[in-house]
């Protein structure tokens, strides 16, 4: 017989195995639920020109799947406020608005997955000095299997 015979065996403690009748075979990645995934992100500006508030990367070893989020600011003027995932080297945009009202937050649900690194970010133009920019996602979490 070909292949790893032996569970005992050095290659089993990688990812998940199993019987098949003929041999032992490497299982495809079993995705499912790990933990609930929610951040509150404040960023307070200091009044140049762009306000961000971003998520913390996803971490190695797993995948978030956002479903929600909320964004609202605390100023009374904006040029423009936006949304978006930063996954890899590309922006992905949810919102663009270019006349969010104070204190009004704007909403959404989504079914978007964010690998490592991968970061939800809100970014607002033209916040005053001390006011802020306030992201919420809401989620969950699945391990990856090696």
């Amino acid at each position: 017989m070909s292949g790893p015979t032996d569970p005992a065996e050095a290659h089993f403690d990688k990812g998940l195995w199993g019987w098949d009748l003929a041999q032992w075979r490497k299982m495809p990645m079993i995705w499912g639920y790990s933990d609930r995934w929610a951040e509150v992100v404040v960023g307070t500006s200091t009044g140049g020109a762009a306000t961000n508030a971003e998520t913390t990367p996803v971490p190695a070893g797993y995948v978030y799947v956002l479903n929600y989020w909320t964004v609202v600011h605390t100023d009374t003027v904006v040029r423009s406020s936006f949304l978006t995932l930063a996954v890899g080297n590309v922006e992905v945009y949810l919102l663009k608005d270019t006349a969010m009202i104070q204190d009004i937050e704007q909403y959404g649900a989504v079914s978007a997955v964010l690998k490592e690194g991968d970061t939800a970010r809100f970014v607002v133009w033209g916040l005053t000095e001390g006011k802020y920019a306030i992201l919420n996602v809401w989620g969950y979490k699945m391990a990856v299997g090696q």
